[in-house]
């Protein structure tokens, strides 16, 4: 059985194509496939076809990487059924999948877009920790930094937000709210997470960071710093 394989159109889905054996018969896949994540470790697949009854079988393959390849080695299962369960994986990993329709006389057809689930351990939420400062006190105009640590957390992409959003919310001596995004730190390998904020107001600054992965939202403990109006050394005004 020959594999026909082809471009996919600009939303990530499976294109139209025509039996040749038979020019009147069409199957698409719809343009994703959804995966929903049960219980923690199991995945469950579902889709859909624009003609069953003339689709054969469906053919499930699984990858570990965004845009894996479709072939032999990465087929996952065959089956009539338009729904698929994964089950048992490992935790804190991201699981990627294309269905490929088959025809009653054994044409094979374009596949799906991929599907993405990314497993964890259910009751254990992610933890994010603050490691170090850069300074208890910021003097104006300067950036107050902060070193992070994350556990129990799924990362395939760190700089992509769908894959872990990791943000920290300040309170301003007003009482003002604003939100800053962390970002991942791989500097000469560094391999660190951070948030830097630039404070606008003096007086002392409340601050807590949170990350959100497919376990749940996770909340670091509150903490502060103090923002001078005046350069800390000499008294005078310090602009950089």
């Amino acid at each position: 059985m020959t594999l026909k394989t082809g471009p996919l159109n600009s939303h990530g889905g499976g294109r139209r194509t025509t039996v040749k054996s038979n020019p009147r018969i069409q199957v698409q896949v719809r343009a994703y496939v959804a995966a929903t994540v049960s219980n923690g470790r199991n995945i469950c697949l579902s889709w859909k076809t624009t003609d069953g009854d003339q689709t054969g079988k469906y053919m499930v393959y699984k990858g570990y990487s965004p845009g894996f390849e479709i072939s032999e080695h990465t087929l996952l299962a065959e089956t009539t059924s338009t729904s698929y369960r994964d089950m048992d994986l490992d935790p804190y990993k991201h699981y990627f999948y294309r269905v490929v329709p088959v025809h009653t006389n054994g044409e094979v057809f374009f596949g799906s877009g991929e599907a993405r689930g990314e497993t964890f351990v259910p009751g254990k939420m992610p933890v994010v920790k603050v490691t170090g400062t850069n300074s208890a006190t910021i003097k104006k105009y300067e950036k107050f930094e902060v070193n992070l640590d994350l556990a129990y957390v799924g990362i395939e992409n760190p700089y992509d937000p769908r894959d872990i959003d990791v943000y920290a919310q300040f309170t301003t001596p007003s009482g003002k709210q604003i939100r800053i995004n962390g970002f991942y730190d791989n500097y000469r390998n560094a391999d660190q997470w951070k948030v830097r904020f630039s404070p606008g107001e003096t007086g002392e600054y409340t601050y807590q960071v949170f990350v959100e992965d497919a376990g749940g939202t996770g909340e670091s403990a509150a903490a502060s710093f103090l923002q001078l109006n005046r350069n800390i050394t000499d008294g005078s005004d310090h602009r950089g």
